[in-house]
């Protein structure tokens, strides 16, 4: 049983040194980052025509920069939408308290539709907008030879068809 434990620790050391060297060869003077919505280039934020510029090269990466920059632009156009719907009813609801005035059937049923709708493409913007941004990030890591085409690997630990153990996927 001590001869497993050691084992285990071992192994999780050795994964963890393996983890932390292989950021660490990652970091060259060539990369891009993305953070809180820019772009930057060692540490200096860069246009969006330079991105692509520098994305030009690797057709899979472009493709994915401008696939992110679309959702995020729709994320922006559906969030304003829903956030005016809203914005709308919430007035009327308002205007309408201080005024003391009823409303009319059909005007509460349109207000019901139009603040569901609105919450639903809020919530819809968020999503987008968050689809983008992954999108961009996969479009980065691509462009610093961090994507799909390098060997990946997780380590897991958990219930599996088997029972407890360690699952280490590729």
């Amino acid at each position: 049983m001590k001869t497993l434990k050691l084992f285990l620790i071992l192994f999780m050391a050795g994964f963890v040194c393996m983890q932390s060297n292989a950021q660490s060869e990652s970091q060259s003077s060539d990369t891009i980052t993305y953070k809180s919505g820019s772009v930057y280039k060692s540490g200096v934020i860069i246009s969006q025509k330079e991105v692509r510029n520098l994305l030009n090269g690797d057709s899979a990466a472009l493709n994915a920069y401008n696939c992110g920059q679309r959702f995020k632009i729709a994320g922006s156009v559906v969030g304003v939408i829903g956030g005016a719907s809203v914005g709308y009813v919430l007035g009327h609801y308002l205007t309408n308290s201080i005024s003391g005035q009823e409303l009319k059937k059909s005007t509460k049923i349109l207000h019901s539709v139009l603040l569901v709708s609105g919450v639903v493409e809020v919530g819809l913007a968020f999503y987008l907008n968050h689809r983008g941004s992954q999108k961009i990030k996969t479009s980065i890591d691509l462009y610093n030879g961090k994507g799909s085409n390098n060997l990946s690997y997780n380590l897991s630990f958990g219930l599996n068809k088997n029972g407890l153990g360690f699952s280490l996927t590729f």
